[in-house]
């Protein structure tokens, strides 16, 4: 053991000792300082950071070691040479965490730095968080920043740049692209040709218009594409469906009509699927009970979706966490399997509707693991199979009114509750509610749709 331990020193001491004597290459450690003034011109970064960069720098600034290997075609002699280069530029304070080098860029020095970055040959990430914010002058991206890229970047990352402006180039589509993040900014234009390297593609917040080009199959490694919070108008096309690598589809808050295609139902792989808010009709198709691995599904605010609340519970339940069918026009009555299958629920929104009937006594199951259903303004009658405690525990988010013919079966509810007092007591026609056994308890049920914002910041959805 001893001997080992002496071998692992000597490793350690002969690597370090080898390595220290590497030094990032004199461009690139000239470009880096430019860079960095280019951020703020009022720090001596030459002086704050005198030494090689990479032995000692600014934390969003990262080297990595390569090594190349030279053979003589005679012979089988090889010379193999490492050399150290810049691998990520990171800029804007995030957390304590990661301190970033901060800024603020404005038109003149942002021209600067992206006239800069080809000097990196090696740079595989480039991350900007709140470094364009200026509320009096725009940043416009140049028209050829693509091309200024390096051919080593797989990740682009600009998040929560509001006064950043222009439009995504052709050019994206040359580069080995792996991430490409664009979200909070001004940026508009149509979703040009993209990479079929991408595995995350986040457009979310921008001003982009036009339609999801039926070219995005190409892309065929997608696991997240989230194109929210835009202007994009025509329908979903049946191209994207064949994207069977996806586990998160976003495309909230746009203008997109037409039918979800029933093709949609060939993402096996998708966890979250959200729709929201755009202009859809033709109802909720009832393939989608076949995407077994759907956590959750949300489609409101699509007015004009009408139909009924499909019957895909018994294969989809089980996984589901989060439902949002809130506004869609839905009629008919609620099905008694969703509180059969829905083990695992988190949230539940079917307010808005059309609803009738009664709300089924086997909801009394979603009590062990909801903390969110809101049933308001439908037209549902009879007595809520919810308890008082339930209502209490979910701190409000019990939401059942506006059904004028819902009830509380027994007084003690209703005075234990303010949740329940806008109900009124059951008459003494109203049958008793049986007794329903408890779902599984909350294991699961751990607010996936706000985590999703994180993991895209820190990278950790691939």
């Amino acid at each position: 053991m001893d001997l080992l331990v002496s071998l692992l020193f000597l490793f350690l001491f002969l690597f370090s000792s080898s390595t220290s004597a590497l030094s990032l290459p004199p461009g690139e450690q000239t470009a880096a300082y430019k860079v960095l003034e280019s951020i703020n011109p009022f720090v001596n970064w030459r002086a704050l950071y005198s030494d090689d960069l990479c032995v000692s720098g600014p934390h969003g600034l990262v080297c990595d070691f390569f090594t190349t290997s030279s053979c003589n075609s005679t012979s089988s002699d090889c010379t193999y040479t490492t050399s150290i280069h810049i691998v990520e530029l990171n800029f804007g304070y995030v957390s304590d965490f990661t301190p970033n080098p901060t800024c603020n860029f404005t038109s003149s020095n942002a021209t600067s730095l992206f006239n800069l970055l080809s000097s990196f040959p090696f740079l595989k990430k480039l991350f900007f968080f709140q470094c364009f914010i200026s509320p009096s002058s725009y940043t416009t991206l140049p028209p050829n920043f693509f091309s200024l890229l390096p051919s080593s970047i797989e990740e682009l990352v600009l998040i929560n740049n509001p006064s950043l402006s222009g439009q995504i180039d052709m050019d994206a589509s040359i580069l080995p692209l792996r991430r490409l993040v664009i979200t909070g900014t001004a940026i508009s234009g149509e979703i040009p040709l993209l990479p079929p390297t991408l595995q995350q593609l986040v457009f979310s917040r921008n001003s982009l218009y036009g339609q999801i080009p039926p070219s995005i199959s190409n892309c065929s490694n997608l696991k997240i594409l989230d194109l929210s919070y835009n202007r994009l108008i025509g329908s979903i096309p049946d191209p994207l469906t064949q994207l069977v690598n996806l586990i998160k589809l976003d495309l909230s808050f746009n203008r997109i009509n037409g039918r979800i295609p029933s093709q949609i139902s060939g993402l096996k792989k998708l966890e979250l699927l959200d729709l929201s808010y755009n202009r859809l009709t033709g109802g909720i198709p009832s393939s989608i009970g076949e995407m077994v691995g759907l956590k959750e599904i949300y489609l409101s605010g699509n007015r004009r979706i009408g139909g009924q609340i499909p019957e895909i519970w018994e294969k989809t339940g089980g996984s589901l966490v989060g439902i949002g069918f809130s506004d869609l026009g839905l009629g008919g009555s609620i099905p008694v399997s969703m509180g059969i299958f829905l083990e695992k629920l988190c949230y539940l929104a079917l307010d808005n509707n059309l609803l009738e009937g009664t709300v089924p006594v086997q909801f009394k199951r979603l009590e062990s693991t909801a903390r969110e259903v809101n049933l308001e303004r439908n037209r549902l009658h009879g007595p809520v199979p919810f308890s008082a405690d339930f209502a209490v525990r979910t701190g409000g988010k019990l939401k059942l009114g506006g059904n004028r013919g819902l009830c509380i079966a027994g007084p003690s509810c209703r005075e234990r509750n303010d949740c329940l007092k806008i109900l009124p007591a059951c008459n003494a026609t109203e049958l008793p509610l049986p007794v329903i056994p408890s779902g599984a308890g909350e294991e699961g049920c751990s607010g996936k749709r706000i985590l999703w914002g994180l993991m895209l910041l820190l990278g950790l959805v691939l």
